[in-house]
């Protein structure tokens, strides 16, 4: 099965939205700082408000933001993603989509954009070896190493929780061990399986642990759930060794929606103090597109 990967943060996402905003009449670049695009949202928002006899506002937020025509709304949109989390610029896929009316666009028109960026600035389409390279840096960078700091202090058993699979973070709960010391001696036991883990990970083995998945996905789709009550959407996870895959169909139209990200991960952003902060930290998350045979 032939597919392309399509990242859900991507810098090169700003190239495309700054010049869509200026063919739009909306004079900003990608030097934009996040104070002067909340002012120009807080703009958009007062101009909707004024129309609507309603009071305008101070700050950017949801109100009026449905009335914005759609280049203002993609700006809003923007300024507000990026007020959420100041840390790191919202070059998400969802900004993105803004441009082509809240959709991803064809794997053949992500082509064609990819060819209009400029030298050297990135690109749109990936390969599953080059998402492997950035799922084995962000493991190493955000888990091996500040996990080898914390095994070399003196650390009790919540320091190492968020370096921990699902699978591990439930055997050290259930543990029938009594008393801290036992406690916090399995959890640094555990703790340097995963660092040897980590250790031995290669982008060559994350490259055949997410084709195993993939494929164990695409075998067929009875093993899809309904999710939630309406009966529209189906679901389903896979969880591997480096990766896990999520899927959503919408039974309506057969639609499927899949994602591809490391299997763990999530919490590294809860730092310790003597930890970078790692509020801007991206997690590596991929989009899963088909390629016609």
């Amino acid at each position: 099965m032939n597919y392309v990967l399509i990242k859900r943060y991507n810098p090169i996402y700003d190239f495309f939205l700054f010049r869509y905003l200026k063919e739009n009449g909306i004079d900003v670049n990608e030097n934009v700082t996040l104070k002067e695009v909340e002012r120009i949202a807080v703009s958009f928002q007062n101009k909707a408000a004024v129309a609507l006899g309603q009071q305008p506002t101070r700050e950017v937020g949801l109100k009026f933001s449905s009335e914005l025509p759609q280049p203002e709304r993609v700006l809003w949109y923007y300024a507000y993603s990026w007020k959420r989390q100041p840390d790191s610029r919202p070059s998400t896929s969802y900004s993105f989509e803004g441009i082509f009316g809240d959709k991803m666009p064809s794997t053949e028109q992500l082509k064609e954009l990819e060819a209009q960026i400029p030298a050297g600035r990135g690109k749109l389409l990936f390969s599953k070896e080059e998402a492997a390279v950035e799922i084995v840096n962000f493991y190493k960078r955000y888990l091996r190493d500040p996990l080898r700091k914390v095994l070399n202090g003196s650390s009790i058993r919540r320091d190492f929780l968020k370096y921990f699979s699902h699978d591990q973070m439930n055997v050290l709960l259930s543990s029938p061990l009594v008393g801290d010391e036992k406690r916090d001696n399995a959890a640094r036991t555990m703790a340097r399986e995963a660092l040897a883990w980590l250790d031995a990970m290669t982008p060559e083995k994350v490259v055949q642990d997410v084709e195993r998945t993939l494929q164990e996905h695409w075998k067929d789709t009875e093993h899809i759930r309904f999710h939630g009550d309406e009966k529209k959407t189906k679901s389903c996870d896979h969880g591997s060794e480096y990766v896990e895959v999520t899927c959503y169909l919408n039974v309506q139209n057969d639609s499927e929606n899949v994602s591809l990200q490391p299997a763990r991960g999530y919490r590294v952003w809860v730092k310790h103090n003597w930890e970078p902060d790692y509020a801007d930290v991206i997690f590596p998350q991929y989009a899963v597109r088909k390629l016609e045979s």
